[in-house]
């Protein structure tokens, strides 16, 4: 599997059908919203006039979504960063973007302790609204520390150990990214997006 295939199936138009969730980076409403009012401006986004509905539409916007997932896991990585006593790996900024950055690092801390028990009981609306994440190829339910693996692609120790990648591109180089692939045809955005914005490698099961 490769792991930059993630949320949309680098869809900008998918919808997810279990939550809000909308677009190439799987924004929720609450999220889009709230990322727009922060950032837009300064990449010359003009929301007046416009209504709840049409910024929210915004999301379809390949290079609009890429680079306000830009912003965002920014931000992401100085609160994980502050909470784990290092820097995010490239894999664990995309499961900030997943999961949100509180429970990114709650993920984390309980896979770093190798908690037993099942990881949906601990993150019960994510596992809500993706219930195959939490699950295996099986359907088993995974634990924590499975999880962790399942959206990094490495163990917690080799992350902990600085043996996983933290490098994470600009967020004008992440646009540019965006705007190419958007043109080229959402079937090649698999070895952009995901790749420039968080720096991962596609993974071979």
């Amino acid at each position: 599997m490769k792991t930059a295939q993630r949320e949309s199936n680098f869809d900008p138009g998918a919808k997810a059908s279990t939550s809000s969730a909308t677009g190439l980076f799987q924004f929720t409403n609450e999220t889009w919203l709230n990322v727009l009012e922060r950032y837009g401006a300064k990449h010359g986004v003009k929301t007046d006039g416009l209504t709840r509905e049409q910024m929210l539409d915004l999301r379809k916007d390949a290079g609009l979504s890429a680079t306000m997932a830009g912003e965002l896991a920014g931000e992401n990585g100085k609160i994980l960063a502050k909470k784990l006593g290092r820097e995010a790996t490239s894999a664990e900024l995309y499961t900030a973007h997943f999961m949100g950055p509180s429970d990114a690092a709650r993920l984390i801390e309980a896979a770093r302790a190798n908690k037993p028990g099942v990881a949906a009981d601990m993150f019960p609306r994510a596992a809500l609204a993706n219930a195959n994440v939490f699950r295996d190829k099986d359907g088993a339910k995974l634990t924590t520390a499975e999880l962790y693996t399942k959206l990094t692609g490495v163990d917690v120790k080799m992350a902990d150990a600085g043996l996983a990648s933290s490098v994470v591109m600009p967020t004008n180089q992440i646009h540019q990214a965006a705007l190419l692939q958007a043109k080229l045809g959402t079937a090649l955005l698999n070895t952009s997006l995901m790749t420039a914005l968080f720096g991962l490698q596609e993974n071979k099961s």
